[in-house]
């Protein structure tokens, strides 16, 4: 047998891939999956697509017929011999409702981002520099946002009840909570919708996560009850917060000690840290999963690069074993307890102040 054969079949699926995601996302930047979905069984055909879109009815035919070709659009031919398209059978949950559970669109915004920064990617790694968020397509950040929505805000409050009774407890009676390095705040109103009683903090250093933070708040009534900090949570009062979240960012930030020493000081006696992070194996290992090999692309494209953008820096990167997180706290006077919640993509600890 050809020692190349299923290499070239892997780099081949590869290829055919990666086609496909720059066009999908090429077509969820024009508005096209949103489009075919409005028009139901009846599908669409390439003059109504482009008027629907506003681009030209050429490029929406070729869209048209490659996304039928892959399977994610029905093909219907009319008495009339043309093709209209519609939605395959559960591509409105994967590519369309950012409500579904099963919603994965943002990933692919955010590989097709990275690789339009692969030039800037190569000198960082040259120079043993960084690409920062900033660096990247703007839809590098909204597409994190978007990837996160449903699980921090749905789910954030039922992790705390479920996991951490005595943070759930006092928060219903009126206690705080501090999102550190929030994002769009997500977390933040998860926890401010499941505890009404509670106030929530909100802290960023990046200036367009937080105005996106301080929008969605408003737009969801709760800004009585969360406010958004453009600050690291080391501007927080010490001993404030009975809980903090740090939900998908300690892999990311330059200094993850000193982030972890600062919420520890910003804890009240007895308060308890939530991170939740990336779901990779205890120890190196090949082959690697899908999983893990998703989380090499991460770490490699977008995060790494983005901690080493600040010097000096840890460098962690997406791939942070558990050890590595378990000697972060320990050296920020934390101890670590893992738990037991349920998710495709994140591990969970509850850490508290050494005794």
């Amino acid at each position: 047998m050809d020692a190349a054969a299923p290499v070239v079949d892997r780099v081949s699926d590869m290829l055919l891939a990666s086609m496909d995601a720059c066009v999908i996302v090429l077509g969820d930047r024009l508005g096209c999956w949103s489009a075919i979905a409005e028009a139901g069984e009846a599908g669409v055909d390439a003059g109504g697509l482009a008027s629907a879109c506003d681009f030209h009815e050429r490029y929406a035919h070729e869209w048209l017929e490659a996304m039928g070709s892959a399977g994610l659009l029905n093909v219907a031919v009319t008495e009339g011999g043309t093709h209209r398209f519609s939605l395959a059978p559960g591509v409105r949950e994967v590519l369309v409702d950012p409500e579904s559970p099963s919603y994965l669109t943002p990933f692919l915004r955010q590989a097709v981002s990275a690789a339009a920064a692969l030039r800037a990617l190569e000198r960082a790694y040259r120079g043993g520099h960084g690409v920062g968020w900033s660096e990247h397509d703007a839809d590098m950040r909204d597409a994190q946002g978007d990837a996160n929505r449903l699980q921090l805000r749905d789910f954030t409050g039922a992790w705390v009840r479920e996991h951490l009774p005595r943070a759930a407890a006092r928060l219903d009676a009126g206690g705080r909570a501090a999102d550190v390095g929030c994002g769009y705040g997500w977390a933040s109103i998860g926890l401010a919708r499941s505890f009404p009683a509670a106030a929530v903090d909100a802290f960023d250093v990046d200036a367009p996560s937080i105005e996106m933070t301080t929008r969605n708040v408003t737009d969801h009534g709760l800004a009585d009850r969360v406010s958004a900090h453009l600050s690291g949570i080391d501007a927080a009062m010490p001993g404030t917060y009975d809980l903090a979240i740090l939900a998908e960012m300690l892999h990311d930030v330059p200094d993850p000690i000193g982030v972890l020493s600062a919420t520890r000081r910003a804890l009240a006696p007895g308060g308890v840290a939530l991170v939740a992070d990336m779901k990779v194996a205890d120890e190196y290992a090949v082959p690697g999963d899908p999983l893990e090999r998703i989380m090499y692309g991460y770490s490699l494209l977008v995060c790494l690069p983005d901690s080493m953008a600040s010097q000096p820096t840890a460098a962690t990167g997406t791939v942070m074993r558990p050890r590595t997180l378990q000697a972060y706290a320990t050296a920020a006077g934390m101890r670590t307890v893992e738990l037991d919640i349920e998710h495709d993509g994140w591990r969970f600890w509850a850490l508290t102040a050494e005794e």
